[in-house]
This record gives structure tokens, sequence and C-alpha cells, in this order.
């Protein structure tokens, strides 16, 4: 179980295809993860009712930024696979 006390960032981004491939990465290669996404115009970044929905209740597609976090134990592996991939993804944050 990945948790706050054992959790490593492994990709910030605000690519929707960036997202997608390190999700896929992670996947294929059996490493647990967990991801949020948020929206810069929600009243609060993290909860996830301000971000899920705009002001008149209508839910949102599209998200402004991603996280990845995997565990810690499993970082080193994630980083190998993101680095050393395809390119497509790149471990770290982005501007």
């Amino acid at each position: 179980m990945i948790t706050i006390w054992n959790q490593k960032e492994v990709y910030v981004g605000h690519s929707q295809e960036e997202f997608t491939s390190v999700r896929e990465k992670l996947a294929s290669h059996s490493i647990r993860f967990k991801f949020r996404m948020f929206q810069k115009n929600s009243a609060h970044m993290f909860d996830s009712r301000s971000a899920a929905s705009d002001l008149f209740g209508r839910r949102r597609n599209k998200a402004d930024g991603f996280f990845i976090y995997v565990h810690k134990r499993d970082f080193d592996k994630a980083k190998e696979i993101l680095e050393h991939g395809d390119g497509s993804a790149v471990l770290g944050r982005h501007s």
C-alpha cells in the first residue's frame, strides 16, 4: 500500500499524454502507483470536490496538472524505467 509516509514523487507535469505514458510504463512493469490531478482554478487544488466540478456543479474534463507517486522501495526501478524507456515520459518536474 502506498501512503503519504512511504511514497516518492516520480512524475509531475501538465501533459495528459505524458501522464498516460508514465502510468502505462509503470503498470507494464508491475509497479504500483497512485496519482493526483489538479486544476489551477479550483477553490483548493487538492480538494477533490472542487477539482472535479466547476462553479455550476458540472464535471470538468481537463486537469491542469498531474502527480504520480510510487512506493519508496520501487522508486529506483521506476526511475530507471522512465529515464531509459522510449523517451516519451520524463522523470521529474515540468514547467
